[in-house]
């Protein structure tokens, strides 16, 4: 991609003197940009622009060109490709291209499909790289390279190179990054459009090996391929921590999402569970990802998650306490006794240090110098791994003061116990603030407009030594087999779902098939009372809303009736309902969770296990994996359940073999993994016992593709 990026020449195809053009833009962006190597408006009308000589078609450009930029309407674009082709055939260059104009697939009609299929023959028969259509350009700071045509971005350089594949989405956040008191840095940007040519995987790769990129930002909506691009992430991640803001989290947003990319964006539970598989950093908001990215990319690493949270304002105080509080990730910091005193010591009266711990409000009347010792003290305490200082402006205090005695005690800490811990300051008030802010990050220290904001960018960069050991296990993990064929679904009886995962060793309660009342008395006698009596039929997947499953039995001698009552209330419930026969199940006792999976149409085979029982579907809480995963994974999953305490022992009664449902979890996982035509598995429920007394299977469902 380096053509994109470093070209030996840069052809500007629709350069335009109308400021309202985007071959306007284009030229003053490179030019501000201070783009090095050559340009070159194409523009038969004009003799000059920006400062470069015009040429009236790309045939006629002299020197060696890399790069053409097609600032025109779609409809015109085939023409200019024609100019390409001559170039390619008769002096080898143009390598890349990119496409700003709309009117392609992300139209959704006939005609903007051809338009791209076309776009797409001609770039691969000419072998060039393609970067659109339907996009904004890219961005180096590096390089000096700017192809958008975007108003005010601030090149300022940096480590945080972003990729999106929305234009608009894109804008917003190059506009933010320079709206701020000091603009961010950032080192690359790439709008990736209707991905014709390059697409997220090669630009992550790409990036990945970009010795100026420190952290990567991604804005996803979808992709077709999701476990290549998550493969492809998590390699990268292992080096560089990759931010994901993925959109589509609603039916409504799916829509949307679609409409505008052309892309399926899928379905967010799998997403996020995919996402803390492969090592990624998930954001939700566009400010906490923001925050993240300046965080990974100018923060020191943490070496612990104890936090001191120091402030001169007593309500703002309590809302960063609950904000941290509300973060599991983070612990208060304690100080020593020592540290404490010398807080007291030095901070007015009425002061308030250590209540609660991992809190020091120092009143309105604590003074900038003040401020400055107390962060040096803190700093220096062996409890303390972070700290969060939240101020606002006051006549006797100013944020330019309180800003430049900060960066001296900072200084100081940093330099006599290296190496520096993370500070994350919040000077609040807008316009008020905005010189201390900028003073504090030209010296390379971020700030934070809210203390909230703080703490979650401080958060992730937590997880990220979490996240990236899960993306290292991930990495090492088989890939699944190929989906099957399409064909018929299937539902598979209950045995017939047992007789299927039998391979793993996955534990089922001990059960028995029969064909009559007389066959069930004598199975519940040799397998031991109590026993579940369930109807086997292919037409009745759900056989406990039909009264087909009859629980407890006591007594051989009461199997016959409660065969008959169960016949009665499900051909009640589906007349002309076939009964193939029926299954005796001994009696399990547990705690009730679900194990089961899919093979999704983008994901290929993946698992969740989540509160089971009646109400598993009605609770929806559950977690997410693509399969297979490993026992490791299995229990990081647990650990994300709602329900998870119930394996902690309930009103006093002993923990439940949480080891056996991790177990259960990634058996299930390795079985929908290595069969391509199993398209669902419920397990439901799964009842686990006390620990070591492992956990058992006591229902199921499957469904299977077979052959038209």
């Amino acid at each position: 991609m380096d053509p994109f990026f470093i070209p030996r020449g840069c052809a500007v195809v629709g350069a335009s003197r109308d400021p309202a053009k985007p071959g306007h833009q284009v030229l003053r962006n490179l030019r501000a940009v201070g783009h090095l190597g050559p340009v070159y408006p194409v523009n038969p009308r004009e003799r000059a622009l920006e400062g470069w000589a015009c040429y009236p078609d790309l045939v006629s450009i002299p020197g060696p060109l890399d790069l053409v930029v097609l600032c025109l309407p779609a409809t015109t674009i085939p023409s200019v490709l024609e100019d390409v082709r001559c170039r390619r055939r008769d002096r080898q260059d143009v390598r890349a291209i990119i496409t700003t104009a709309g009117g392609y697939a992300e139209t959704g009609t006939p005609e903007g499909r051809t338009r791209q299929a076309e776009l797409e023959a001609f770039c691969r028969q000419q072998q060039v790289l393609h970067l659109g259509p339907n996009c904004i350009g890219v961005i180096d700071t590096h390089n000096r390279m700017d192809t958008t045509f975007l108003l005010g971005t601030a090149h300022q350089p940096g480590g945080i190179s972003f990729l999106s594949q929305s234009g608009a989405f894109g804008a917003w956040i190059l506009q933010s990054w320079s709206s701020r008191p000091r603009p961010t840095g950032f080192n690359r940007f790439v709008s990736l459009g209707n991905m014709v040519g390059v697409d997220l995987v090669q630009a992550m790769t790409y990036l990945g090996q970009d010795e100026h990129t420190r952290v990567i930002g991604m804005y996803l909506e979808g992709y077709p391929d999701p476990r290549k691009l998550l493969l492809t992430a998590a390699r990268v991640a292992q080096t560089k921590p990759v931010v994901v803001l993925k959109v589509g989290v609603t039916p409504a947003g799916r829509q949307a999402a679609c409409s505008h990319t052309g892309a399926l964006a899928g379905e967010d539970a799998l997403y996020d569970g995919a996402f803390r598989q492969y090592g990624l950093t998930r954001v939700k908001t566009v400010e906490e990802l923001l925050d993240t990215l300046q965080a990974f990319d100018t923060l020191p690493s943490p070496s612990g998650n104890r936090v001191f949270l120091m402030t001169h304002a007593g309500g703002p105080g309590v809302y960063a306490t609950d904000a941290l509080a509300a973060l599991p990730e983070i612990e208060p910091a304690r100080v020593t006794g020592a540290t404490r005193q010398a807080l007291v010591d030095i901070l007015p009266p009425f002061s308030a240090v250590c209540r609660p711990e991992g809190h020091l409000d120092m009143t309105a009347s604590g003074t900038a110098m003040q401020h400055a010792m107390a962060l040096e003290l803190l700093l220096g305490d062996a409890g303390v791994d972070a700290v969060i200082l939240l101020d606002l402006p006051t006549l006797f205090l100013s944020a330019e003061a309180l800003a430049d005695h900060l960066l001296e005690a900072y200084g100081r800490a940093s330099s006599r116990q290296p190496p520096p811990k993370p500070f994350l300051p919040c000077l609040m008030a807008g316009k008020w603030v905005a010189e201390g802010r900028r003073r504090l990050e030209e010296a390379g220290i971020p700030t934070f407009e809210t203390p909230d904001r703080a703490a979650r960018a401080f958060a992730n960069l937590l997880r990220h030594r979490t996240l990236r050991q899960a993306g290292r296990r991930a990495l090492t993990l088989p890939f699944p087999a190929a989906g099957g064929e399409a064909g018929r679904r299937q539902t598979l009886t209950e045995p017939e779902v047992y007789r299927m995962i039998a391979a793993e060793a996955i534990p089922i309660a001990p059960w028995r098939a029969t064909g009559n009342p007389a066959e069930a008395s004598v199975a519940a006698t040799e397998l031991g009372l109590p026993v579940a009596l369930k109807l086997v039929s292919p037409d009745l997947p759900h056989k406990s809303e039909a009264g087909a499953v009859i629980l407890n039995l006591a007594q051989a001698d009461d199997i016959p009736a409660a065969w008959e009552r169960a016949v009665t209330a499900a051909r009640a419930y589906r007349p002309g309902l076939r009964i193939s026969g029926g299954l005796v199940q001994r009696m399990a006792r547990g705690q009730e969770f679900i194990v089961g999976g899919l093979r999704d149409p983008q994901f290929g085979p993946v698992i969740m296990v989540g509160a089971g029982g009646l109400l598993a579907e009605y609770v929806r809480d559950a977690a997410w994996r693509l399969a297979p995963v490993d026992e490791d994974m299995a229990m990081a999953m647990i650990g994300e359940l709602k329900a998870a305490p119930l394996l902690e022992g309930v009103r006093g009664g002993p923990p439940a073999d949480r080891a056996a449902l991790a177990r259960l979890v990634a058996a299930v996982s390795r079985r929908l993994a290595s069969i391509p035509d199993l398209v669902e598995l419920d397990l439901n429920p799964v009842m686990v016992g006390p620990a070591g007394a492992g956990c058992q299977v006591v229902d199921a469902l499957a469904v299977r593709l077979s052959p038209e």
